[in-house]
């Protein structure tokens, strides 16, 4: 490889440089199989390059539609290595959701498998900006042009595309939740990324010993802390599948297994493990880090979960899309919580203020709207 080690400023590059310090190393986990960092930066600069042959410049936009798989951060990676801008979609999305999506940001490449042709095939044929479609065989049309995954692996090496991207340069973009309407596109760049990337494993003091859960889906923001800051760190990270996350026995039984060591998700989902885990049956002490976000957690559950994982920490990470997080709360012992639970203090790269509707500071203890500045927030809508 040719790329040297330093202070990644770009999200890609991290997986280059994990597989050069360490290439036997996992990288992923998935359903008993393991992708080490050599093999996905192998893929991922293929993928790159099938992209960058079918005349993708750089800024163009990429879809991914992929269910929980070794090809999610394939197609992360590939997409960001090839100078595109990468457009995570549900995997669960309707057509209509898609064509949506499709059209809003004017994606010109969609990267996919044969499990969602059906929606692609349609989406696709509303979509006549699309030129190609990756990951799929036998589809094509005078619109466009399909090319598998075998080709994508036949074209795997060890040298990165050198295509100029700066860290100014946008790298994905993401939905909000909607909350206070129709959801929004937003853009972050690589170093609004990376920010938020080299603050998280800093803080969570992320080694190439953990082993990073990946409960959402890849199109929320919690996947920039399950695949980046893990590549960030050399770390593993252990995909959990649909067929896992309807069973929480499976789940805690898998977390047992794979020996995670961190773990993300919103309350909801700590909720169910703490319901219906068996967590007290499980030798889960390998967990060192619970970090959960984006919604309120109930004091029963978060007491009774803390009480199950006592060799644990629990942080409370806030923020929207738009910055990813901006605060953090360590929780101190069950036993000391405290009611309503604090969203702590602001991120080592961020600012934060609580201003009035005349964007006036508040008092302390009197109701506002948080402001924050940073190096992590977004470019744009």
């Amino acid at each position: 490889m040719t790329i040297s080690i330093g202070r990644p400023m770009l999200l890609h590059r991290m997986v280059d440089e994990a597989a050069l310090r360490r290439p036997e190393a996992p990288a992923i986990r998935c359903d008993g199989a393991t992708l080490s960092y050599e093999e996905l930066a192998r893929r991922s600069n293929g993928l790159a390059r099938v992209l960058l042959g079918t005349g993708l410049a750089r800024r163009d936009r990429v879809g991914v539609l992929l269910g929980k798989g070794f090809n999610v951060p394939v197609g992360f990676y590939g997409v960001l290595a090839s100078g595109g801008i990468l457009v995570p979609i549900d995997p669960r999305s309707p057509v209509e959701q898609v064509v949506r999506i499709l059209r809003a940001t004017g994606a010109t490449h969609v990267v996919s498998e044969a499990a969602r042709r059906d929606v692609i095939r349609k989406a696709v044929s509303a979509c006549p900006e699309v030129s190609h479609v990756i990951g799929l065989e036998g589809e094509e049309d005078e619109s466009h042009r399909c090319i598998p995954w075998s080709t994508v692996f036949d074209e795997a090496g060890d040298r990165p595309p050198d295509v100029g991207v700066i860290d100014l340069d946008p790298c994905y973009i993401l939905h909000t939740s909607g909350s206070t309407g129709m959801p929004k596109l937003i853009q972050h760049t690589h170093s609004s990324a990376m920010s938020f990337v080299e603050w998280a494993a800093t803080e969570y003091s992320l080694t190439s010993d953990d082993r990073l859960s990946n409960h959402s889906s890849h199109h929320t923001c919690f996947a920039t802390f399950d695949y980046y800051a893990a590549a960030r760190a050399g770390a593993t990270t252990v995909i959990l599948t649909p067929a896992v996350l309807l069973m929480p026995g499976s789940l805690t039984a898998l977390l047992e297994q794979e020996r995670v060591s961190v773990w993300y998700s919103v309350p909801t989902a700590l909720v169910q493990l703490s319901l219906r885990g068996d967590l007290e049956a499980r030798d889960l002490r390998s967990i060192r880090w619970v970090l959960f976000a984006g919604e309120n957690f109930p004091e029963k559950h978060l007491r009774r979960i803390m009480q199950q994982l006592p060799d644990a920490r629990f942080s409370h990470v806030y923020g929207s899309t738009e910055v990813n997080v901006c605060t953090y709360y360590h929780l101190p012992a069950a036993s000391e919580l405290g009611t309503p639970l604090p969203i702590g203090k602001a991120c080592s790269n961020s600012s934060t203020l609580v201003v009035d509707e005349h964007l006036q500071p508040v008092r302390d203890g009197e109701a506002g709207e948080l402001l924050v500045r940073g190096s992590t927030v977004m470019s744009g809508y």
